[in-house]
């Protein structure tokens, strides 16, 4: 994976930028934040001569313009509609819709900046690029995003762009959903296999990757990438990167039970993540959902915050379990990704997001009411009384043994509580002992066991585990609870 740069460390935060056309971005342009990096870029790096493969509406044209040298020369190459099915090599069906529009370049077209842009019409793997070999300062590619066009592009970019000079691709995303995975697998390709192309960067936060050529520009000694580090956190994108790990504890599940995983995340950024309860960037666990055939069906199926209130800073990890609802019968996979909420999900900045694939089985019940569980008593514990079987008789204290059918993964309660200290249940399955605590009023309680327990001893008692004179005040149903029924899910 190509490795990522934010772009204060491209450019001096004292670059002064005026974004034209900003928030006005249509499908097919680059994002406003995106075009803001772009301007940053062109301002900061001067060039006298810039080249754009793939005009479009010309949004990113007008402001690579407006921004580089005052005397600068734009040059901006399309393809005419009417070639779209006669080109050299194959163009992505997305790309057509890029293509097929009624103008190039329409938003500079009528603009004061028009008379420095030159439009040019032809198909990028076969136009003459000759007379520009060696002379170009800053050229942004983001033409056709085919795979064997992308190679081409980048070939191209080499040839023309002069020594120390820029070169911007558009559009790459480095893991999880993308409309152009042609564009991506050149790209990991050329990093790879190119030692021309060992030099690019993702610039995080963007799909944009840089390429600075080695040398100087026009006599001059070329600004270089700037490792100036700032202290940021997780409102700004552009710097945060996590190694994320994902330990499933089962990967079948019966509907309704929770898929349960074990969490690491390391903030390998440059940015500290803003604890969970921030209003703004705050840093969680996020999960989308996609099914047996890799459709997406729910691009934030859920959030998880990550432990305590405290910024993890660079280089210090979270780790943790959380608990993802299922969803109805069937086979699904889970892509976890870490996102600072209202910002940015990390995946974006070439951080790899973790998946897995999960199974969920139809649940079978198995329900005992309160007057199977008053078979199951121990008649000096318990007593039934109407729908509920209640605690209290002989103390503060109470059990229950239950037998646990092949296959069984959960057990349900519905407990009422009244006036009393917090109650604790205590789950036992041979050597497990799973603790849940209650207040009053009903509560619903849900207990993972684990497959195989063939009895289930639950045992009930106010917290904390006193001596009964603490707690026996003659009216023991007061003290006492109300179970009503108890569920086995398998």
């Amino acid at each position: 994976m190509i490795p990522s740069v934010c772009y204060p460390d491209l450019v001096p935060a004292d670059v002064a930028i005026q974004t034209l056309e900003r928030s006005t971005h249509v499908d097919g342009n680059v994002s406003d934040f995106e075009l803001d990096v772009i301007n940053r870029l062109v301002r900061y790096h001067e060039p006298a001569t810039a080249f754009e493969i793939g005009t479009f509406d010309g949004r990113t044209t007008l402001n690579i313009a407006a921004h580089a040298a005052p005397d600068a020369r734009v040059f901006t190459l399309d393809l005419p509609p009417s070639d779209v099915d006669d080109t050299e090599l194959r163009i992505d069906v997305g790309d057509r819709l890029f293509i097929d529009k009624p103008a190039s370049g329409a938003r500079f077209a009528d603009s004061e900046l028009a008379h420095r842009i030159t439009q040019l019409y032809g198909d990028s793997a076969t136009f003459d690029f000759s007379p520009y070999f060696g002379k170009i300062d800053f050229l942004f590619v983001d033409g056709s995003h085919s795979y064997d066009y992308v190679l081409k592009d980048s070939q191209t970019a080499l040839r023309i762009v002069r020594p120390g000079g820029v070169v911007l691709w558009h559009d790459y995303v480095p893991r999880g959903p993308t409309s152009w995975p042609g564009l991506t697998r050149a790209f990991h390709e050329m990093y790879a296999g190119d030692p021309r192309f060992k030099g690019v960067r993702h610039i995080a936060g963007t799909s944009i990757v840089m390429l600075q050529l080695p040398g100087s520009v026009a006599g001059r000694a070329a600004r270089p990438l700037r490792l100036e580090g700032a202290f940021r956190d997780s409102r700004q994108m552009e710097c945060l990167g996590v190694a994320l790990s994902v330990v499933p504890l089962s990967t079948s599940v019966s509907a309704g039970e929770p898929v349960s995983v074990r969490v690491r995340a390391e903030n390998i950024g440059r940015a500290t993540w803003l604890p969970s309860n921030s209003p703004i960037g705050p840093v969680r666990l996020g999960s989308r959902l996609f099914d047996a055939s890799g459709t997406c069906l729910d691009e934030n199926y859920s959030r998880h915050a990550l432990p305590g209130n405290e910024p993890v800073v660079q280089g210090a990890s979270a780790v943790f379990d959380a608990d993802v609802p299922s969803p109805p019968p069937g086979r699904y996979v889970l892509e976890f990704d870490v996102v600072a909420d209202g910002v940015v999900w990390f995946s974006r900045n070439g951080s790899t997001p973790v998946r897995v694939p999960i199974e969920v089985q139809p649940a079978t019940r198995h329900e005992l009411d309160a007057s199977a569980l008053a078979r199951l008593a121990e008649p000096d514990q318990w007593w039934l009384e109407g729908d509920y079987l209640v605690s209290g008789k002989s103390g503060p204290r109470s059990a229950l043994e239950v037998a646990a059918p092949a296959g069984a993964t959960a057990i349900g309660l519905e407990i009422h509580l009244f006036r009393h200290p917090p109650l604790e249940i205590r789950v036992r399955a041979g050597s497990s002992i799973r603790p849940v605590m209650l207040t009053a009023g009903r509560n619903d309680v849900r207990i993972r066991i684990s497959p195989g327990s063939e009895r289930l001893r639950l045992e009930f008692g106010f917290a904390p585990w006193c001596p009964d004179e603490l707690l026996h005040n003659g009216d023991l149903r007061r003290l006492g609870f109300h179970l009503k029924k108890l569920t086995l899910v398998s």
